[in-house]
């Protein structure tokens, strides 16, 4: 869904609720370590004010990765985005690689200039923060005259179906003249049908008659 921004304000006001779109999620330096590191999927989960969307997983190719998803998110300028990255196993518990937190207005003001790119980094037993030089690139912008991001994130669940739909392979020839010949099989059976329930039903209506007669005879 285009989701173009033009002649919003980068920073939104502290106290005004806006609409913001986070979109072209992708992922850089990657870990790759671990027993089944080849099976291994990353996903990308977002939240800001209790709304949480998460990306689907996928496979990383070399240690990058990219989403296709897009968001909306009900959001003041001073609401915090978080982002968190996880790894997702094929066997066990998924593992949380980093993640970083920003305030809405200063991502607006950095993806008013392109590509937000932060480094995600965890947090030790004491609360400091480690570095994992994975690199987490997206855009955000704000949505104008928009009121509901429930609305926005539907209409783009429907665009992503749609779009798989459409990139679905076409039924093969072979497959596509079996069912045109079955269904015009059915439809001559259909007429031949139609042809003869009339005449069957007068058999019938007939038929009954005549055992009505035997019986008074009898």
């Amino acid at each position: 869904m285009s989701t173009g921004a033009p002649n919003v304000p980068a920073v939104a006001s502290p106290s005004a609720t806006i609409v913001v779109n986070v979109k072209d999620i992708k992922g850089r330096n990657l870990p790759n370590n671990g027993l089944f590191k080849r099976l291994d999927k990353f996903y990308v989960e977002f939240a800001i004010d209790g709304q949480l969307k998460h990306t689907k997983s996928h496979t990383a190719k070399g240690n990058a990765a990219s989403w296709t998803e897009s968001f909306y998110f009900d959001a003041l300028g001073s609401s915090v985005l978080e982002c968190r990255v996880h790894t997702k196993h094929k066997i066990g518990s998924d593992d949380f690689i980093g993640g970083t937190k920003d305030a809405i207005d200063s991502l607006l003001t950095k993806g008013a200039a392109g590509v937000v790119t932060r480094e995600i980094c965890k947090f030790d037993a004491l609360g400091n923060p480690c570095k994992t030089q994975t690199i987490i690139e997206l855009m955000i912008v704000a949505v104008p005259n928009a009121s509901d991001a429930g609305v926005l994130n539907m209409e783009e669940a429907i665009t992503q179906q749609n779009n798989v739909l459409d990139s679905m392979m076409p039924v093969p020839s072979s497959i596509q003249e079996t069912v045109d010949t079955s269904a015009t099989g059915i439809n001559n059976i259909q007429s031949v049908s139609a042809t003869w329930a009339p005449l069957l039903q007068k058999i019938k209506l007939f038929s009954e008659l005549v055992d009505s007669v035997a019986e008074v005879r009898d």
